[in-house]
């Protein structure tokens, strides 16, 4: 019993820091700054956006500090050793090092043609899920449908 209670204890102290919600401005920006939030009556909804919009050089600061830094990589893959929680903890940190890196990989396929980019972080306040999606700025129109 104090076997499972200590996985379990480790398992969401990790879990919590795996999970925890992008952080939306992590640079000093340039190009402008969105935040807006979606409610549904009961509280079934609670969702934020955060709407970067980058310039290039903003851009490729973001990408970097997006990606994984090498100790982060090798906590993570220290972590895959702890016996029992090992296999756990090393796919949190396999699914959080994939997720900065397509992302920094999406900002870079648009800053190497030197366009600034439009980032959004959708925040579900009810839930621990979050997401970013990368998109192309023209760095004249800041108000544009999410879904274009």
């Amino acid at each position: 019993m104090k076997r499972i209670t200590l996985f379990m204890l480790s398992f969401l102290l990790i879990f919590s820091f795996a999970t925890e919600p992008y952080e939306a401005a992590t640079v000093k920006l340039k190009g402008a700054y969105v935040k807006s939030t979606y409610k549904a009556q009961g509280g079934r909804m609670n969702i934020e956006y955060h709407d970067l919009y980058l310039t290039v050089a903003d851009a490729r600061r973001y990408a970097s500090k997006a990606e994984m830094s090498l100790n982060e990589a090798f906590a993570w893959f220290g972590s895959g050793f702890i016996k029992g929680a090992g296999p756990y903890l090393a796919t949190i940190g396999f699914i959080k090092a994939s997720e900065g890196a397509i992302v920094a990989s999406e900002i870079r396929k648009y800053t190497d043609k030197n366009q600034s980019v439009r980032i959004t972080i959708g925040i579900d306040k009810n839930r621990p899920v979050s997401s970013r999606v990368v998109r192309y700025w023209n760095e004249k129109n800041q108000v544009s449908n999410l879904w274009k």
